[in-house]
C-alpha cells in the first residue's frame, strides 16, 4: 500500500450573493511532499505522481446567524477538479484529481 502526503494552497475569491451566501472560485496548487511504500515495491514512489498539481475550485459558503453575534457558524461545500495529468508512470493514461470538500467553522 502507498501513502502520499500532499500540501494544498487554495486562492479563493468570495463573491457575495446574499447576506448569508457566497460563491467561492479560484485556483489551488497541490504539491507532493512525501510517499510511503510499506511493501517496498517501488524504488521511488515520488516518480509515480507529478510533484505539482493545479486545480480549479468552485463552491458555496453559508453564514448562519445575524450580524450582531460575536461568533457565527459557517459551512460550505466545494468541488475541486484537477487541471493537469498527475500520472508519471504511464503518461498516456490520464490521472486527474476530483475532490469534494465539506467544511464547518466559526467566524468572529
Amino acid at each position: 500500500s502507498f501513502k502520499f502526503n500532499m500540501i494544498s494552497i487554495p486562492i479563493l475569491l468570495n463573491l457575495k450573493l446574499t447576506q448569508k451566501v457566497w460563491i467561492q472560485l479560484g485556483p489551488q496548487f497541490m504539491g507532493n511532499t512525501s510517499m510511503t511504500d510499506k511493501n517496498k515495491i517501488l524504488k521511488s514512489g515520488l516518480n509515480i505522481l507529478s510533484k505539482q498539481n493545479y486545480n480549479f475550485i468552485g463552491g458555496l459558503w453559508f453564514q448562519f446567524g445575524g450580524n450582531a453575534p460575536l461568533i457565527r457558524v459557517n459551512a460550505g461545500l466545494r468541488y475541486i477538479v484537477g487541471l493537469n495529468n498527475m500520472n508519471f508512470l504511464k503518461p498516456e493514461s490520464t490521472w486527474k484529481t476530483q475532490m469534494i470538500q465539506l467544511h464547518i467553522g466559526f467566524s468572529y
